[in-house]
């Protein structure tokens, strides 16, 4: 049985603690005031580029994703417009959205929470390891047999799992989510990717 080293696991560790670090200390120092104030610099930036916002678009999906529950908060509103104005903008990365457990969710708010968990593994991973995960299509190859598109789907698809699961959360679930959920937790939801 393959072991995995020490260094590795002391790596994935300190990765894993860097990001909840981040995740913490962001939820703490963007406010409402501020998420407003982005949102006002989008709006009056003519012709904006993801790339000088991109640490305030990081920010606004790591808020979405820690505060589920608290959506009609001014906090809440800016964030999801700051996250929302990109997924309609030309940007370096695409979300891979599409497929069973996406077509069948029960509705807008939930495919929204799903591109944001897209959004967030890719501006996290370019954020902490400098990885771009861009998610363009490749000629000559089928785009969800893509390295990036299938790391960025198992990862982002995990997350928003995890967060639809949490019963805190207090999401309904449709029936194939529920088998998604099932996959996750039996360990077999990469095997079901491409569906």
């Amino acid at each position: 049985m393959p072991t995995i080293s020490s260094e590795l696991l002391t790596e994935y560790n300190m990765r894993n603690t860097a990001f909840f670090i981040l995740t913490l200390f962001s939820s703490f120092c963007y406010s409402q005031n501020n998420f407003e104030k982005i949102l006002e610099k989008i709006s009056v930036t003519e012709n904006p580029k993801i790339e000088d916002f991109e640490s305030s678009v990081f920010e606004s999906t790591n808020f979405i994703l820690n505060n589920l529950n608290d959506v009609e908060s001014m906090d809440f509103i800016y964030a999801s417009k700051i996250s929302g104005f990109w997924m309609n903008k030309k940007t370096w990365f695409a979300t891979p959205v599409g497929g069973e457990l996406y077509n069948n969710l029960l509705d807008n708010n939930q495919k929204f929470i799903f591109q944001i968990c897209l959004m967030n593994y890719i501006l996290k991973e370019k954020a902490i390891s400098s990885r771009e995960l861009k998610c363009l299509p490749i000629e000559g190859q089928k785009y969800i047999n893509q390295d990036d598109v299938k790391e960025v789907r198992f990862n982002g698809i995990k997350l928003f799992l995890e967060l639809i699961s949490n019963p805190k959360n207090n999401i309904l679930l449709s029936e194939i989510s529920k088998k998604y959920i099932d996959y996750l937790k039996n360990g077999t939801l990469k095997d079901h990717m491409d569906k």
